[in-house]
């Protein structure tokens, strides 16, 4: 059986007079028998000569480029398995006719990283307009990097095209990601349940995109299950929260990261929200008090809070602060990766042993701060941002106080007049 052999090659005689790029052809062998194929590109003939066909490119748009060759070079091996399958002569001309057919319908010729990484690249273009947020964006570009190191362990290749999917693709790189993933030193790296879920459906709203463009027919996550498990938030006691309010910090940059995690755990915010927050976000209300009216960065819903005296005293001990001035901000906090790391110094100076992370400083608002003070679920709701109840429902499950005070008032109601509870026996 004839085997077909393709390598791409510039056609100097084509060359553009005032640019000096040369285009890129396909040639396609098959028994000797060459078919030529454009694949309506061009490059610099130096910088395709220098790093040996842009196998050793750095620039972006090489890398891009390299990727688009890819894709072409999938597509014609695709081809001639399927001549293979349907006893077709095997020869150049027959595959060149059957590319060149498939390449004018695009609805049959997108591969999967190529609609990856334009959605990645849409995606973008929302996060710079102020649409979508920038952790999401991140969490696309790793579901990125997850699939195409997926296709290298599982298939031994850089790309796919859509209409090879099927649902075992989906199966086997959801178990790739809990059991055999590994990092760029060999080393396995796991994925506990959630984060495997949250990745999956990363990659489901690429193929909806691609369903949904008309590139790919059908949906292939109609059959998935994962389930996000609901997990344990960690929250600090009212007590945990005056030990380190409390703690004499001589340090100056736990000192700083101390102040900016109260301020969050008396107003609620996120860490890329405080980042956010300047001077003009504070404002003063009908009510008289000083409220903070913004949205949430990541949801963009509402997220109006009055400030408690002690975050308004934090924002008055910043005012005078270099970078704050400079930059019309409240606070000069770091990196959110800084932070969490001065975090878990925060934590063993103070002796409190729970894993503390900026998010924590949220989860004790809505619970130490809101809902152990007798503020209502509603109330809770709106203040932190949530767009439903069940959102904030797993806070009110996380305080066994608020439970049990519930409870008492509950059991009050069934005493007898006059009962009391000095004279009733207690278990031992």
């Amino acid at each position: 059986m004839q085997t077909a052999k393709f390598i791409f090659y510039l056609k100097h005689e084509k060359a553009n007079q005032v640019t000096g790029e040369e285009p890129i052809y396909c040639r396609i062998t098959v028994n000797g028998k060459r078919s030529n194929i454009s694949i309506n590109r061009w490059v610099d003939p130096k910088r395709w000569i220098e790093t040996n066909k842009l196998q050793s490119a750095r620039k972006s748009e090489d890398k891009e480029l390299i990727l688009y060759m890819e894709s072409i070079l999938l597509r014609l091996k695709q081809i001639e398995r399927e001549m293979i399958e349907s006893k077709i002569p095997i020869t150049s001309e027959n595959i060149k006719n059957v590319y060149s057919s498939k390449s004018c319908n695009t609805k049959k010729s997108k591969s999967l990283i190529e609609v990856f990484e334009w959605h990645n690249a849409k995606f973008k273009e929302l996060v710079l307009s102020g649409e979508a947020a920038n952790g999401s964006l991140d969490r696309y570009k790793q579901a990125l990097n997850h699939v195409k190191a997926f296709l290298k362990y599982q298939y031994n290749r850089t790309d796919i095209f859509l209409d090879e999917l099927e649902f075992s693709f989906i199966t086997n790189f959801d178990h790739y990601l809990r059991i055999e993933r590994k990092d760029e030193k060999g080393r396995i790296r796991k994925c506990a349940n959630n984060s495997a879920v949250k990745y999956v459906r990363n990659f489901r709203k690429i193929i909806k995109r691609a369903v949904d463009e008309g590139w790919l027919e059908y949906d292939l996550f109609a059959k998935y299950k994962g389930k996000v498990r609901e997990t344990e938030k960690v929250f600090l006691t009212p007590e945990e929260i005056e030990i380190i309010q409390n703690k004499e910090i001589t340090i100056q940059r736990l000192s700083v990261v101390r102040d900016i995690f109260l301020f969050a755990i008396y107003t609620g915010y996120a860490y890329v929200d405080v980042k956010s927050l300047t001077y003009n976000h504070v404002q003063k209300h009908i009510d008289g008090e000083k409220w903070i009216f913004t949205k949430r960065v990541k949801t963009k819903v509402n997220e109006n809070v009055m400030l408690l005296h002690p975050a308004l005293q934090l924002i008055e001990k910043y005012k005078s602060h270099p970078v704050c001035i400079q930059k019309g901000v409240l606070f000069p906090i770091p990196t959110n990766q800084r932070v969490n790391t001065y975090l878990k110094e925060l934590a063993d100076v103070c002796g409190i042993q729970k894993k503390l992370t900026f998010h924590t400083a949220r989860h004790s608002f809505a619970t130490s701060i809101m809902l152990a003070n007798g503020v209502p679920l509603e109330t809770v709701m709106d203040t932190i941002g949530h767009k439903q109840m069940k959102q904030t429902q797993h806070y009110a499950k996380m305080l066994n106080s608020k439970v049990s005070e519930d409870m008492k008032k509950l059991n009050k109601k069934f005493k007898p007049k006059g009962d009391d509870d000095t004279d009733m026996p207690v278990a031992v």
